[in-house]
């Protein structure tokens, strides 16, 4: 509850500052048409300049400290992220290790028949993710992609991704804004479908090239897709405001502003839209680098 009050503190302090800066022009104006002498107006007029100009001065670095703040916490939660990879792969090696020695174990005593079962078992965990039988990750998104079979399987998240291999040539930007704009989404669809049943669980991400008859250049797509509860109409407005999240209070709710501004920043749009079978699609198009340049 505290942190959801800081939270909002530097809007209080926004409009705190504004309703004096109100009042002082108020009272500026009283003072101006007063009839008790011609200091009374100056002494108004000078008390009020002073105080309108702290009062924007406060104001300016309010909002700075806010902006960093909010940079601040973006940092925070990205290496967060990347932790949560490195213990997942961790996770997943110490598994597989223990799987190769049961079913030796099992071959070695020659119980073949709970062997096939420990196999079809093991098997059917590995089916909740569809990778495509992906060859070695060739640049930083697909690394990065790939880096989140780990988690989806951790928890039993049907997750996909299909990726063009010149997408980091057609990105007319750096290439990690490219993994922030596609690892906030990525994390987001994760938040939400782990609130669903383990059969429910779905996340895809495809990265195409989407060329148009006439058009002046092409355009880099990003799709991501996931299961989702029905999104009521207050959600969908304020889905990108900063600091608004639905999910638990550790969230800082700056990952879909952050995707906003960058798509923003590239000259690219932003799209979301309801599909069948209660999904929702994320959907980008980026101008490439042709298209940046000309």
């Amino acid at each position: 509850m505290k942190k959801q009050a800081r939270k909002h503190t530097p809007a209080i302090y926004i409009l705190l500052l504004l309703a004096i800066q109100l009042k002082m022009l108020i009272l500026f104006i009283l003072t101006r048409y007063s009839s008790n002498g011609e200091s009374l107006p100056k002494i108004a007029f000078g008390i009020g300049l002073a105080v309108i100009v702290a009062a924007a001065f406060l104001t300016l670095k309010v909002m700075v400290r806010t902006r960093n703040e909010a940079a601040e916490a973006t940092e925070r939660a990205f290496v967060n992220d990347l932790m949560q990879v490195f213990s997942s792969i961790r996770g997943q090696r110490h598994d597989f290790i223990g799987h190769v020695q049961h079913m030796y174990t099992l071959l070695k005593n020659n119980d073949l028949q709970e062997l096939q079962r420990y196999m079809e078992w093991t098997a059917q965990e590995i089916r909740l993710v569809n990778p495509d039988e992906h060859a070695a990750p060739a640049s930083a998104l697909e690394t990065f992609l790939h880096a989140q079979i780990a988690t989806a399987v951790d928890h039993k998240i049907h997750y996909e991704y299909r990726i063009v291999p010149e997408v980091e040539a057609i990105f007319p930007g750096k290439n990690s804004d490219l993994v922030r704009i596609i690892g906030n989404l990525l994390n987001n669809a994760f938040d939400e479908v782990v609130k669903l049943p383990a059969v429910q669980r779905f996340v895809r991400v495809y990265v195409d090239v989407d060329k148009h008859a006439g058009s002046r250049a092409d355009e880099l797509l990003i799709t991501v897709t996931n299961t989702s509860r029905p999104l009521s109409e207050e959600d969908k407005q304020q889905m990108f405001t900063p600091g608004f999240s639905t999910k638990a209070d550790s969230h800082s709710g700056l990952g879909l502003p952050i995707v906003l501004k960058l798509v923003h920043q590239y000259g690219g749009r932003l799209e979301v839209c309801q599909q069948p079978e209660q999904r929702i699609s994320f959907v980008i198009r980026l101008p490439s680098e042709a298209g940046a340049a000309g």
